[in-house]
């Protein structure tokens, strides 16, 4: 029968290598915790802050882009409109893209559509108007509500309104 070695015993501690241990999620570097997504506190939290890059990078990564329409692949509102968000702060999608390619949205502009698809963010689809040129647009384009659809509108505004 061997003999056990008397006293401690010191395991033989292995580099750490890629075989063993994952990139960290933010700066790459190897961590040290087998299953462990960041090699820090630091690194973790860097990946919660919101920066204007990251939100950047999040609306083009649902932009499907076409040689028409850049069709907006998020969430969206219930007129249809792309939406998103970080925690209660939510964006249109298409008012973003604007100032992405324009700058700020003077207050009280809307940000129109020439393609009458609320899902497009192509910015040369997209105009500045008052709330009187959009409603001008949606005339001149035959989007306005008429006839019965226009009463189904109002009946259910008005029931709506009642409760």
């Amino acid at each position: 029968m061997a003999k056990k070695p008397k006293g401690k015993t010191t395991m033989k501690s292995e580099p750490i290598t890629a075989k063993h241990h994952d990139p960290c999620a933010m700066c790459g570097k190897l961590v040290r915790h087998i299953g462990k997504k960041y090699c820090s506190h630091d690194c973790y939290i860097n990946t919660r802050r919101f920066t204007f890059e990251r939100m950047v990078e999040r609306f083009w990564e649902r932009v499907q882009k076409d040689d028409g329409c850049w069709e907006w692949t998020g969430a969206t509102s219930a007129a249809g409109y792309g939406v998103f968000g970080k925690n209660t702060k939510l964006w249109f999608a298409h008012r973003f893209s604007y100032e992405l390619s324009n700058g700020p949205i003077p207050d009280g502009m809307f940000v129109c559509h020439q393609c009458d698809n609320p899902r497009c963010v192509r910015p040369d689809h997209l105009f500045l108007g008052s709330h009187k040129d959009n409603m001008k647009d949606m005339c001149l384009k035959g989007r306005q509500s008429k006839g019965e659809a226009h009463s189904r509108i109002i009946k259910r505004a008005r029931h709506h309104a009642e409760d």
